[in-house]
């Protein structure tokens, strides 16, 4: 380490990411009767300074060609809890003194700190595709009666029938690709948990407003 949906994160066959995914963050706020932060504390009493609110990185276990890296932020002042893990597409070096927990085995190793088995998060994710592979179900852009010639390329989405836990969905289009972001609320089983179904589910979502080219 250096909305209620019934939508359920948790162990799955896929072993690799939806294309075009950048990153994925869970953020989940646990009751505190739910979490045992006594005992979450004590891992980190060798350094003190990251007992209620800090950071660190996660390399996988091969820093070579490993599937994802985790930046892992917390906060556990008085009378609040609440953690992020960020997932990034792709490998990172090994800190100084790297050691277990490594990317892959992280959330398993994050659940002994829990008295539940799932808890519910918030998730984003992040996606990038060339122009040339997607085209949106919403024209962009748009040309508009607004002052200065100002023109539409990008969308916000609030959908309401909450796809796959699905609430929002952002696309821009840029000069060279579209951008797409997601936000969903899901229930995370921690153990053995790995992040390629939700990216893979929520990708098939997006894909129903960011068709490929030619489909």
């Amino acid at each position: 380490m250096s909305e209620e949906t019934a939508t359920v994160s948790g162990t799955t066959s896929v072993e690799r990411f939806a294309t075009g995914f950048r990153d994925i963050y869970y953020e989940v706020v646990p009751n505190i009767e739910d979490f045992d932060l006594q005992r979450f504390q004590s891992y980190f009493r060798v350094r003190p300074e990251l007992i209620t609110r800090s950071c660190v990185d996660v390399a996988p276990r091969d820093e070579q060609s490993g599937p994802y890296n985790i930046h892992f932020i917390w906060n556990t002042t008085p009378g609040k809890l609440r953690f992020r893990i960020e997932y990034y597409n792709g490998p990172r070096p090994h800190g100084h003194g790297e050691q277990e927990p490594y990317a892959e085995e992280f959330m398993s190793w994050f659940s002994q700190f829990f008295r539940v088995r799932s808890v519910q998060a918030h998730i984003r994710v992040r996606f990038t595709h060339p122009l040339t592979t997607r085209r949106s179900a919403l024209p962009l852009p748009q040309t508009t009666s607004l002052p200065y010639s100002a023109e539409l390329y990008g969308v916000s989405l609030r959908l309401k029938a909450t796809p796959t836990g699905v609430t929002t969905l952002k696309l821009i289009r840029g000069r060279s690709q579209w951008s797409a972001e997601a936000f969903a609320d899901r229930i995370v089983e921690l153990e053995g948990f790995e992040p390629y179904g939700d990216v893979l589910s929520i990708a098939s979502t997006l894909s129903a407003f960011l068709e490929q080219s030619g489909s």
